[in-house]
């Protein structure tokens, strides 16, 4: 049987043109279409799920250092790789506690809040580039 005798008989009476592929590419485009709209949203869902673990990872890696180098009172938090460092009471050398969490692998800043110093100090930004005491770095990664 030959193509065209295939295409006949498969062709309805009274339509022209090729009837082969017309419903398959609708439902290429109908899948394209949720492919296109649902990559976004997985992937905005997965950037959020990402960004929650690493502020969780460096919150947990912070506060350690800190409990390590016997600060009391004094919490971290974050928001992305940015880190806000609150004191209880006021504290003998806040820059020192700013430099331990600049220090931990992955922290972008520390911002020092007011109570980390009393009244006279403002808060403070410090680069973790430039911590005090901060580990040298050989370029690669751990």
């Amino acid at each position: 049987m030959a193509v065209a005798e295939r295409r006949a008989a498969v062709r309805p009476t009274g339509v022209s043109g090729p009837v082969h592929g017309a419903p398959r590419s609708t439902a290429r485009r109908r899948g394209l279409t949720v492919v296109l709209w649902c990559f976004p949203a997985l992937f905005a869902l997965a950037a959020t799920v990402t960004v929650v673990r690493v502020q969780d990872d460096l919150e947990g890696r912070a506060t350690a250092a800190l409990r390590r180098a016997g600060a009391v009172g004094v919490t971290v938090s974050f928001r992305g790789q940015d880190a806000r460092v609150e004191c209880g009471v006021p504290v003998a050398d806040p820059r020192a506690l700013a430099a331990l969490v600049a220090a931990e692998h992955g922290v972008r800043s520390v911002r020092l809040a007011d109570t980390c110093g009393g009244p006279r100090t403002v808060p403070t930004d410090v680069d973790a580039s430039s911590a005090v005491d901060a580990p040298a770095t050989s370029g690669t990664t751990p």
